[in-house]
């Protein structure tokens, strides 16, 4: 009578074990940094990029309100002035004293 041996191929599957998991972990390394890399792009794209835009859109209204005429409370009568006329009207009341 035959007799039949169950020996398992453990050499072939630990190598079949072994590239399983370093394929996995690959996977996992370069999910997480192309996540990482699209968070950092995201980033800069809402929160860097956007507000440079609100500063220089505030800073260029204000230049051009330092450098016109206009009214800043009609019914008081107060106006602005280009901010050089300003300096220079001071520079000349101080000279005058």
């Amino acid at each position: 009578m035959a007799t039949q041996e169950d020996d398992l191929p453990v050499g072939v599957l630990s190598v079949i074990g072994m590239g399983s998991l370093l394929f996995t972990l690959v996977t996992v390394i370069l999910i997480v940094g192309l996540y990482r890399h699209g968070e950092s792009a995201e980033f800069e794209r809402k929160v860097v990029e956007l507000p440079y835009t609100v500063v220089e859109s505030n800073r260029a209204t204000g230049e051009q309100r330092l450098s016109s005429y206009g009214w800043v409370d009609r019914e008081a009568g107060r106006v602005h002035i280009p901010i050089d006329k300003a300096m220079g009207m001071i520079v000349n009341e101080s000279q005058k004293r």
